[in-house]
């Protein structure tokens, strides 16, 4: 019999040495470059009366600070109900300069940051209101850190300060309960929460009639075989039904109870105490009462399949447009593919170009000379400021017209002479306008104010001078027709709460989505006579309507599907429906109050976060340190102390960087005691060997400069950087010393760092960058006259070239160093061949070739212990020449290895990080040995 007891204990020593050796990874070396704001601007602050939370935000965002306040005062006692916790202080911090419609809640640095761009997604805003939206989900995420705090949880917080506590919370509460029960709690505070939104529940219930009841393993570490519905959306189904089931206050008793048994699958325990059920069958069980209510949904055989159907994977083809009854454009994306433009005809489908970082406008449009996107572009250094571009893609010739303006342009659209453009501004403060300028000379010719308590959503030109939208407006939608031409709204159907999107409008006609008994379907309205019509019959969802103008009886549009979104053609089925008034129109807010504003000084430089022990990756140092980064991301530091096992000496610390500036300045004082051991013989027998400390102060001031210069599908960085050393030794009395140490004297170094990348973007199934290069030039001497004199200049370059079928990928490397005559000798930057140790030359050559490939893409489940998910294959071959002079006399050496890397990409213990690790075999061919090393490739944090 399996002694039960012996496993526990070894799986519990997993989990803790897990955890030591992820605070690894937290306590470790250089600074990362955070995101910033342009220096230049300022901040003010809003401290919520009754409430421990604080507003920061930028000058000239003083809009969107009171009503992020008012929801806050609004929703947040009963955002925290069942939790029970008393609110610590929290900083917000309203972010307004960028074009991504995010939030989040981080205990690095603690704070909460709210991107203020509301969103055209359809099934992530609906009819809510953008801030208040991220209040309430956000908001939910602070009571559960709060509640993180508490029993067991305090004392990794009290070690380790708010990294213990993050991690500890994070591995031992699953992550689809963290956003699950915020977007539950989400769904109740608001009109129209995602839990009542037939597009985002959509990828469950096509799974489920796809797949089947996928097992638990599956849940938390997804699939590279099949696209399993995120934490979100199975996170919300499962929070709902432990609401439902177990009452509104169970969760945050969950929260606590598996807090407060730091052992393995203490979830899963706490889970079984109250059902009766492991979470596998807990889980299992809600799921199948869940598929038995869908087998009713059938699919549509009449809609004829325009896309090509995946042979595996997930594949989606979104926003068709028609071109001409035999050709669709359509944006193609998926398991195998970035985001691409494609014109599908009856017997091929043409791959047209490459898309950039893609604003999710949701929605294309095309004339039958250009299709127009826009596509996100970055502020080179401040990564907080985004705008976009327009991209003008002419079908005719396969060339690209840009308009970089740098603005917020989004939505555009394009009259189907080609003579008029409509686009979206978004402004700073919330506000926006509808746009219209001519093509050819780029002139505005209209425009239309939206202020900040309306959101206009995709808006589209027609050919005829007008331009039809929707509005969301105190969270109710309508829809509307502008005849920019005589600037008067011509037509305006008010909706309610009724989740409408994609308007387009087709001669007499306007077609959009509206969710139809608990599925998104086509609608359409005549403007004629004012019936409404649903146009589709699709089981999961039918979205982007497009209608080319010689057939109006035969519509195309993209429907939902487990494998994908695919483009389907049928003949309209235009049954009615009656028009009814809206039942759940809401009033506007007439909540009046302004809350007092202050200055936020930008010297709030200090914020602790977290301390305590680190071990080093090579397990031979521990830090004892405190970090403090502020929550305008803008001063870090880390100060301590560490302690070396191996020389058995300890070593006193401060280290920074400042980000505020253009560029970023980086700084550390490292003082201490040093010890080696080194046989002074000079010939053999070497039996002399003596051991010495002494102390050894350490300055170093340099900057970087990191520029994000990408403006394609290639992302493309570029990193300069420079650092003055001044080191200073004491004591050191052996006759003889190792190369890279120092006599005794003050020492000066400086470094020179420039690295540029370029590479295109990789999809799921891509092993490596399909097409790209590396490069980097380093410098590292000794340029001013002293005792100790060296100089270690090196260049190394990568290029990615596919391999020979698709997913494989081939790297050639190349690499030279030249290390000048001297007495001290620097760390060289170049990898070594695979399989030796690294050796010291005057100057050093190697080069390489790397062909990777995928091997199997798996859902292997092994109980509780194992879930792999892919499996890959690197074939190598490394050669190296180095030449040294020794006693006047020139020699050169050679190295050569061959090998192979097999990896896995694998979730141990439930946890939804994934690892990848596996095995290398090594041949030295001039020795005719081989070796075995393992391989620790990517811990997923």
């Amino acid at each position: 019999m399996v002694n039960q007891a012996g496993i526990k204990m070894v799986l519990r020593f997993s989990i803790f040495l897990f955890f030591f050796k992820s605070l690894t990874i937290l306590g470790q070396g250089l600074f990362p470059i955070y995101e910033q704001n342009p220096a230049s601007l300022g901040f003010q602050q809003i401290k919520i009366p009754n409430n421990n939370i604080r507003i920061i935000y930028l000058n000239g965002a003083d809009s969107l600070a009171q009503k992020t306040a008012k929801y806050i005062v609004r929703h947040m006692d009963q955002i925290g109900q069942g939790f029970g916790v008393n609110q610590h202080s929290w900083d917000i911090v309203l972010q307004n300069q960028g074009i991504v419609s995010n939030g989040f809640v981080s205990l690095m640095a603690p704070r909460a940051e709210f991107f203020s761009t509301y969103s055209q997604n359809a099934s992530l805003q609906a009819t809510n209101d953008w801030l208040e939206l991220l209040v309430t989900h956000e908001g939910r995420h602070i009571f559960q850190n709060e509640k993180s705090r508490s029993g067991i949880s305090s004392i990794f917080n009290f070690f380790w300060g708010r990294n213990g506590q993050s991690l500890y919370s994070n591995l031992m509460i699953p992550n689809w309960l963290w956003e699950g029960d915020a977007v539950e709690t989400e769904s109740k505070l608001n009109s129209i929460g995602r839990s009542k939104i037939p597009e985002f529940l959509m990828p469950l219930n096509a799974y489920l009639l796809e797949y089947g009841i996928p097992n638990y393993s599956k849940i938390m570490g997804r699939s590279y075989r099949e696209n399993v519905p995120n934490h979100y959306v199975f996170g919300q189904f499962l929070a709902k039904n432990l609401r439902a089931k177990y009452g509104e206050e169970y969760i945050g008793e969950l929260w606590k109870k598996t807090l407060n048994h730091a052992t393995l699958f203490s979830f899963s325990k706490q889970i079984n105490n109250i059902s009766g059920l492991t979470i596998d069958k807990f889980v299992e069980n809600q799921l199948k009462f869940k598929l038995d209510s869908l087998k009713s949904l059938r699919i549509n055989s009449s809609a004829i399949h325009v896309s090509e159907l995946p042979k595996k994977g997930y594949t989606s083809y979104e926003f068709p447009i028609s071109l001409s009854t035999k050709e669709i454009l359509a944006i193609k994306s998926g398991f195998s593919d970035i985001p691409t433009l494609v014109k599908i005809s009856p017997d091929k489908e043409q791959f047209l170009t490459y898309l950039g970082p893609l604003y999710p406008s949701k929605m294309l449009s095309a004339s039958s000379k250009f299709v127009v996107w826009s596509e996100i572009t970055f502020h080179p250094r401040w990564a907080q400021k985004q705008a976009t571009k327009l991209v003008f893609y002419e079908l005719a010739s396969g060339e690209k017209i840009i308009w970089d303006e740098h603005k917020k342009y989004i939505c555009p659209s394009i009259s189907s002479d080609s003579k008029y453009i409509s686009l979206l501004l978004l402004n700073d403060d919330g506000s926006s306008e509808l746009q219209i300028f001519l093509r050819e000379t780029r002139e505005l010719v209209r425009k239309k104010k939206v202020d900040i308590s309306s959101q206009m959503i995709q808006p589209r030109i027609t050919n005829d001078g007008r331009v039809v939208y929707i509005v969301l407006e105190n969270q109710n939608k309508s829809l509307k027709i502008w005849n920019w031409d005589q600037d008067i709204i011509e037509f305006s159907k008010e909706f309610g709460n009724e989740n409408i999107a994609s308007p387009v409008l087709i001669k007499n006609k306007i077609y959009f989505n509206r969710p139809y008994q608990g599925v998104d379907q086509i609608s359409s309205i005549s403007l004629a006579t004012g019936n409404q019509y649903i146009e589709t019959n699709s089981p999961f969802g039918a979205y982007s309507a497009t209608v080319d103008s010689s057939l109006t009886d035969k519509i195309t549009y993209s429907q939902y599907a487990a494998i994908g979104n695919r483009i389907v053609s049928e003949n309209s089925m235009a049954f009615d429906i009656m028009p009814e008034v809206p039942t759940n129109k809401l009033g506007s807010n007439t909540e009046s109050t302004t809350f007092s504003v202050t200055k936020f000084s930008k010297l709030n430089l200090i914020n602790l976060y977290a301390w305590g022990p680190y071990v080093n990756s090579q397990n031979n140092k521990i830090d004892f340190s405190v970090l403090s980064r502020n929550v305008i991301n803008t001063l870090v530091l880390g100060a301590g102390y560490t302690y070396d096992a191996n020389e058995k000496t300890g070593t006193q610390f401060v280290r920074g960087s400042y980000q505020a500036w253009f560029p970023v300045i980086d700084f550390s004082v490292q003082k201490g005691a040093r010890q080696t051991s080194i046989y002074i013989d000079k010939k053999l027998p070497y039996d002399s060997l003596r051991t010495d400390s002494w102390n050894q102060t350490k300055w170093d001031l340099g900057f970087r400069l990191p520029f994000n210069l990408t403006h394609s599908a290639y992302q493309e960085n570029l990193t300069w950087s420079s650092n003055l050393s001044v080191f200073q030794i004491q004591g050191y009395q052996l006759p003889l010393r190792y190369r890279t140490e120092a006599f005794d004297g003050t020492y000066t170094a400086m470094s020179h760092q420039l690295t540029y990348s370029k590479l295109l973007t990789r999809s799921l199934w891509d092993v490596q960058s399909k097409w790209g290069f590396w490069t980097q030039f380093y410098w590292n001497g000794m340029p001013f006259k002293q005792s100790l004199q060296s100089d270690l200049w090196a260049i190394q370059s990568r290029f990615y070239i596919p391999g020979f079928w698709k997913h494989h990928g081939i790297t050639l490397k190349l690499g030279y160093q030249k290390d000048m005559k001297g007495n001290y000798t620097f760390v060289s930057p170049l990898a070594f061949p695979r399989g030796y140790v690294y050796e010291l030359f005057e100057d050093f050559l190697n080069t390489g070739i790397d062909y990777k490939f995928p091997i199997a893409n798996t859902n292997l489940n092994f109980g509780r212990l194992i879930y792999a998910t892919r499996f890959k294959g690197n074939i190598f071959m490394d050669w190296g020449h180095g030449n040294y002079t020794t006693a006047s006399i020139s020699k050169a050496k050679d190295f050569q290895s061959y090998g192979l890397d097999l990896s896995g990409i694998f979730h141990f213990l439930r946890f939804q990080q994934p690892f990848e690790v596996g095995i290398r075999v090594v041949f030295k061919s001039q020795t005719s040995q081989f070796e075995f090393y393992p391989l620790v490739l990517d811990i997923g944090f």
